[in-house]
């Protein structure tokens, strides 16, 4: 990624993965193949579709004698977006019928900057989440706790042993993992590409029906800078191919270079969305950044919004970009 996303395994855990890995890259060392803690197996995949807004007709006002009565038109509840951009977030105290049966969702690299902001959008939404993070104590300093309906689960994608419990009972995964940047020149395989496989693995067995990948731009492009850190984007993309080839219903959400809040009263710029391979590095590809609460709303809403259904989705903000709805850049893709 172009920013930090979640947390980085520890370098002794136990290892577990796929065999076989035949791709290579100039510069970057690859472990032995190590042995799969599950088979990844064909699962039957199933969209969330979101909740109509059903239609209210207002109590009828009492009538004085000789007054005549008035035919009310019933009132239909607008759910047009409100700004034109994204739909409107419920109250955080109340739930939204858009996730309605969907379960807790689970969050991997909850505590990381991309990850937090996932948790908070699932929040808005009335959504029960459970955080996988690696520490409690420091996860619980930076995220919201149980009387937001958030849950800590103490894990690491590189250990697929403290996968499965997470998962038991949640239909959807997010994932926003990523190797801290660092020394350590197996951070990329072990996380990004390892940790994502066991993630997949142990989502297969609890029979999660929707995942989204939090990936990054470049990643179709062997000499993207980020890959002179022991491969990062190239691990990325194995894992992205891993998932397609999974069963499970997914989007794959590839934001630029990731920023928190705009400086000062800076407006955000819009969301422009397009498909793989679309952003990139000048002169041959435009570039670009995208807040990281933005790139959890497209992600949530990607959990829930047909026209996401198996797409690879590329990210970036311009203030000139014309105003449109999540579900109408999820389409044109």
């Amino acid at each position: 990624m172009w920013g930090t996303l979640g947390s980085s395994s520890a370098a002794h855990a136990a290892p577990c993965g796929r065999q076989g890995l035949s791709t290579a890259i100039p510069g970057v060392s690859v472990p032995p193949p190590q042995k799969a803690p599950a088979s990844l197996q064909q699962s039957k995949c199933r969209s969330f579709r979101p909740q109509t807004a059903a239609s209210s007709t207002p109590r009828s006002n009492g009538v004085g004698a000789g007054a005549v009565k008035r035919r009310q038109k019933p009132v239909v509840e607008d759910v047009t977006p409100s700004d034109g951009e994204i739909v409107p977030l419920s109250s955080p105290t109340g739930a939204s019928t858009r996730f309605k049966d969907a379960g807790p969702a689970v969050v991997a690299g909850a505590a990381g900057g991309t990850g937090k902001a996932i948790v908070q959008r699932l929040i808005q939404e009335g959504v029960p989440v459970r955080a996988l993070v690696r520490n409690l104590s420091a996860a619980a300093a930076v995220l919201p706790g149980a009387e937001n309906n958030v849950e800590l689960f103490q894990g690491d994608v590189y250990k697929f042993s403290t996968l499965p419990a997470v998962l038991e009972g949640s239909q959807t995964l997010f994932i926003a993992t990523g190797a801290r940047p660092g020394l350590d020149p197996f951070g990329p395989y072990n996380v990004d590409y390892q940790g994502t496989l066991n993630l997949l693995a142990a989502a297969q067995q609890a029979g999660v029906t929707k995942l989204v990948l939090i990936s990054s731009i470049g990643v179709d492009d062997v000499f993207f800078p980020l890959n002179l850190f022991f491969g990062v984007v190239f691990w990325k993309k194995r894992a992205e191919e891993a998932i397609q080839r999974s069963g499970i219903d997914y989007t794959i959400v590839r934001p630029g270079g990731l920023r928190d809040e705009p400086p000062g009263n800076e407006a955000p710029g819009r969301i422009v969305m397009e498909g793989p391979s679309s952003f990139g590095l000048p002169p041959g590809k435009r570039s670009g950044s995208i807040l990281r609460r933005q790139v959890a709303e497209v992600a949530v809403e990607a959990a829930i919004e047909p026209g996401a259904s198996r797409k690879v989705v590329e990210i970036i903000t311009d203030p000139t970009a014309p105003l449109q709805s999540l579900a109408s850049l999820f389409a044109r893709v």
